[in-house]
C-alpha cells in the first residue's frame, strides 16, 4: 500500500518533509546526538515497538523523571499542549494506516503532543515542515486529535514510561507520577 504523507525525520538536528512509500518502523530512532552524549542526558531516549497484524508501530521519546517535582497540574500544566516527553519531539511511526485514539492516520510519522487534564487527555497527531528543530513546534500541522480518560496508578511512576499493550485490545499506554492514559489502536483501517 503506497501512501504519500508528510514524514518528519529528526537526524543531525534536521527536520524535513519527504514522500513516504512505507515507514520502516523497525529502524532505530533518529536521535540527533551520538550515543555517549545521549547517555549523559537527564531524560534518556527510549522507544517502544509493537506489531499489530501487518502494521508495525514504533514510538520514539525521551523519559523525564519526576525528581521530587509535582508533574501534572504544575510542571506539566493542565489544559496546555505538552511535548509528551523531553528533548526531541515524541514521534509515532506507522507502517500502515491505523486508527489511534479514534483518529484515522495514514502510514507515516507523526509528532505526538498531548493536552493533559485531570479527568481526560487530548491526544494530538501532527506533522511539520520546519527545517530547524528550534522552529519545529511553531510549524506544526494538526492532522487530528482524540480524547482518552485518565486512570490513577496504584504505584508511583518516577520516570515517564510509554509502552504498547495488546491484551485485551491494542493500546498505547502512558504512565507518569500517579497518572495513566490508555490510547486505543485499531489497525484494521
Amino acid at each position: 500500500m503506497k501512501a504519500t504523507w508528510c514524514f518528519v525525520a529528526v537526524g543531525l538536528g534536521l527536520v524535513s518533509a519527504v514522500e513516504v512509500a512505507e515507514v520502516n518502523a523497525q529502524a532505530p530512532c533518529p536521535w540527533p546526538a551520538p550515543p555517549q552524549l545521549l547517555a549523559d542526558r537527564p531524560s534518556l531516549p527510549d522507544s517502544a515497538m509493537v506489531e499489530i497484524g501487518a502494521n508495525t508501530m514504533k514510538l520514539c521519546y525521551s523519559r523525564p523523571s519526576a525528581r521530587g517535582r509535582t508533574i501534572f497540574g504544575e510542571l506539566v500544566p493542565f489544559g496546555r499542549p505538552w511535548r509528551t516527553g523531553a528533548n526531541e519531539p515524541t514521534m509515532l511511526h506507522l507502517s500502515a494506516n491505523a486508527i489511534v485514539a479514534g483518529v484515522a492516520l495514514n502510514a507515516g510519522t507523526y509528532i505526538l503532543l498531548t493536552v493533559p487534564g485531570e479527568d481526560k487527555w487530548q491526544i494530538l497527531f501532527n506533522t511539520t515542515t520546519a527545517s530547524n528543530p528550534d522552529e519545529m513546534f511553531n510549524a506544526l500541522t494538526e492532522v487530528g486529535r482524540g480524547e482518552v480518560p485518565v486512570e490513577r496508578t496504584s504505584e508511583y511512576v518516577e520516570t515517564l514510561t510509554i509502552r504498547f499493550e495488546q491484551d485485551p485490545s491494542p493500546e498505547l499506554v502512558l504512565e507518569w507520577e500517579n497518572t495513566r492514559v490508555r490510547v486505543p489502536i485499531d489497525s484494521s483501517s
